[in-house]
Parts: C-alpha cells; sequence; structure tokens
C-alpha cells in the first residue's frame, strides 16, 4: 500500500483527491493547504488529516501530488523531493525553463519519480493517434489549434495562454510525434486583454526528426466548454492524421479511417495510477520532468524570439528616424 498526501486542496486538488481515493493501491493518508480551514473541511469530508504546510507531513509518506497555483510549485516540489517524496505535480510544472531544469535533475540524482500531470495523454483520440501516426511516413508538419474562454482564473493573466491552456498540446505533439522541439522559426504573442503574460499565440516551430509546427491558441470571451477545444493535425509523407478533441480521429492514406467517440475515462485517475505503478516499482511510462522541459522549451523560446524581434525592430525604428 501506498501513502500519500494531496497539496493544494481547490477544485483540482479535489479532483486528484477523489481520485486517489479510488485507486486500491494507494492511501491518502493527508492534505495540506495554507487555508488551514479548507484543508479541515476536506480532512473532514474526506476521512483525512489536514495539515497547513508540507513541512508537518509525516516523513512515512511514498509521494505527494501538488496542485496548487503555478507560482507557488516550484518550491513546494523542491522541498518534496528533498523531503525524499516522489512527487506528482499539475502542470506547468514550473514558469521558468532554468527551475524545470533544475527540478528534473534533482530528482534524477535522488532517485525520486518527479511526474506532471499532462493527462490529455490518457484521453482515448490521443492515445489512438498515437496507435497509428506511424502509418502516414514520415510526418513533415503538424498544425493545432486551441481555443477557451477565459473563466477568471486569478492566476492566467501572470501565466500566460502557452502555459496554462496550451502545455497539453506541446506535450502531446512530442509525445504523438516521439520528437523534440529544436529551434523557434517565428513567434507571435497578442496582449489584446492587457495581462501580463500572452493571452495567445501564433508559432512556427521545427523539431529534430524534422517536422515543421504551426501551434496556435487564445482565450476568447464565450465559448461553452463542451471538452471539444482543439484539433490537431499531422500530415506524412503517406498521408495525414487529424484529431478533433473529444470527437473523433481521421486516419487518411490509401484510405480513410474514422474512429469516432463518445465520452473519455476518468483520465486524472489514469496518469495518477500509472505514476503510483512507477513509485510502486512498476511501469515509468508516465510524462516526467524530460516532458516539463520540452514543453517549457516552447514557451520560453517563443517570449525570447518575440523580445529580440521588438528589440531588434526598435533599434531599426530608431535607426531610422522613426521613433519608438
Amino acid at each position: 500500500m501506498l501513502h500519500t498526501a494531496v497539496i493544494g486542496v481547490g477544485p483540482i486538488g479535489t479532483t486528484h483527491l477523489r481520485a486517489l481515493l479510488e485507486i486500491e493501491a494507494v492511501r491518502v493518508d493527508c492534505v495540506v493547504d495554507a487555508n488551514l480551514d479548507l484543508a479541515e473541511t476536506k480532512g473532514r469530508e474526506f476521512g483525512v488529516q489536514p495539515f497547513a504546510a508540507l513541512e508537518d507531513l509525516p516523513d512515512e509518506l511514498d509521494f505527494v501530488t501538488i496542485a496548487t497555483p503555478p507560482a507557488a510549485h516550484c518550491a513546494l516540489v523542491h522541498a518534496a523531493l528533498a523531503r525524499g517524496f516522489h512527487v506528482f505535480c499539475e502542470k506547468p510544472l514550473t514558469l521558468t525553463l532554468a527551475e524545470t531544469t533544475e527540478l528534473d535533475a534533482m530528482a534524477c540524482d535522488a532517485d525520486l519519480h518527479l511526474g506532471v500531470g499532462f493527462k490529455m495523454r490518457y484521453e482515448p483520440w490521443f492515445t489512438k493517434a498515437r496507435e497509428v501516426t506511424g502509418e502516414i511516413g514520415d510526418i513533415r508538419q503538424v498544425v493545432t489549434t486551441k481555443v477557451q474562454a477565459f473563466n477568471g482564473t486569478p492566476w492566467i493573466p501572470a501565466t500566460g495562454a502557452m502555459q496554462e491552456l496550451s502545455s497539453h498540446d506541446f506535450d502531446l505533439i512530442h509525445w504523438i510525434a516521439g520528437t523534440r522541439p529544436m529551434r523557434m522559426v517565428n513567434a507571435h504573442l497578442s496582449y489584446q486583454r492587457g495581462w501580463e503574460a500572452e493571452d495567445g499565440f501564433a508559432l512556427l516551430v521545427e523539431y529534430d526528426n524534422g517536422m515543421l509546427g504551426s501551434l496556435n491558441g487564445c482565450y476568447n470571451d464565450r465559448l461553452r466548454w463542451n471538452g471539444r477545444d482543439s484539433t490537431m493535425r499531422f500530415i506524412g509523407s503517406n498521408g495525414y492524421l487529424s484529431i478533433d478533441r473529444g470527437e473523433r480521429v481521421v486516419l487518411h492514406t490509401d484510405e480513410t479511417q474514422v474512429f469516432p467517440f463518445e465520452t473519455g475515462p476518468n483520465t486524472f485517475r489514469l496518469e495518477l495510477e500509472a505514476f503510483a505503478r512507477a513509485v510502486a516499482g512498476g511501469e515509468t511510462n508516465y510524462p516526467d520532468g524530460r516532458a516539463a522541459i520540452d514543453s517549457m522549451w516552447v514557451v520560453e523560446e517563443a517570449r525570447r524570439w518575440r523580445q529580440e524581434r521588438d528589440h531588434h525592430g526598435d533599434t531599426e525604428r530608431t535607426e531610422k528616424g522613426l521613433g519608438p
């Protein structure tokens, strides 16, 4: 029996808690939240011990899950690894590539598992796409779109559309195509909402398998959530593979095959089950720190590319006497 605690018991943390309680090989002993009243409420509701800080947790735990706002992830993951706990953290793992790389190295050096909540890998349309992607031959291009209505989540304006909205999509590209990002060719970031971070993006990315990716996403004002928020199309030397999230996968080669879907499983449970199996010494096929590094690379390179372009553009305008 594996013993665990959930850190951060807002909506996503509570979802972690419910999913973990369904896994026979796992026992949830504790919950942690900086809001002790909330932790105590969840403790009474689920019959677990509440704490206000990670430092108060017992040493006997095998792993913890972290579902706090993103700005708190890095310090909490670092502290949990330092105590010898395996850690499963919601995405984004951190807000910078340097922090993500540091935590991955820390986990590897300590021989601890570090899982990241890229749960969309467990949705059946994406697992089917990965299963059949070899049939389209060498992948030449991928085109993705992602759109959701901004729901008022307070940390999104500082986290941005790439990390909060589309880090799943970046990870899926790498996982389905078996590739890693290599070069940012072009990046346009939009700031129409006046946020600190971008509210939309259009990226052109080159991958190490020679694939070119056109990645697009934004928040809009009004869109009823029904799970159908993204599309993804891989174009290969022998055909194409099209994924409509929540609906269907189309494989077009010499013939056209349509794989329809109506509902998906509880992906929170599936990802936590996979991580628990790894902690128990079984499979290690789960989204890890290296997956977070690749996803974060896209975000950071896009922002760096945008900053360099803006700097060079300002310099050119000044040299031509056009002003800022």
